[in-house]
C-alpha cells in the first residue's frame, strides 16, 4: 500500500475536467460579451488552451495494469 487513495485521485481528475469545462464556457461568455478586442483575444486563447487540455484528458484511456505472470496457451 502506497498510502495514496486512488479514489481521491480519480475524483481530482473529474474535478479538473469539470473546471476546464467551466473555463471554456466562461471564455465563450467573455468573447460574446466583451467589447474590448484584446480581452476577446485573451479569452479565445484561454478557451483554446482549456479545450486542448480537455481533448488530451479525453484521449487518455485508463486501463488496469496487465498482470505480471505467465499466460498459458490453450
Amino acid at each position: 500500500m502506497s498510502g495514496v487513495d486512488i479514489e481521491a485521485l480519480e475524483e481530482t481528475v473529474e474535478e479538473v475536467v469539470e473546471t476546464l469545462d467551466v473555463t471554456v464556457q466562461a471564455a465563450e461568455f467573455v468573447q460574446a460579451r466583451s467589447r474590448d478586442p484584446a480581452v476577446r483575444a485573451r479569452a479565445a486563447g484561454i478557451q483554446q488552451q482549456a479545450e486542448a487540455m480537455l481533448d488530451a484528458a479525453k484521449d487518455q484511456v485508463v486501463r488496469p495494469p496487465r498482470s505480471v505472470g505467465r499466460r498459458t496457451m490453450h
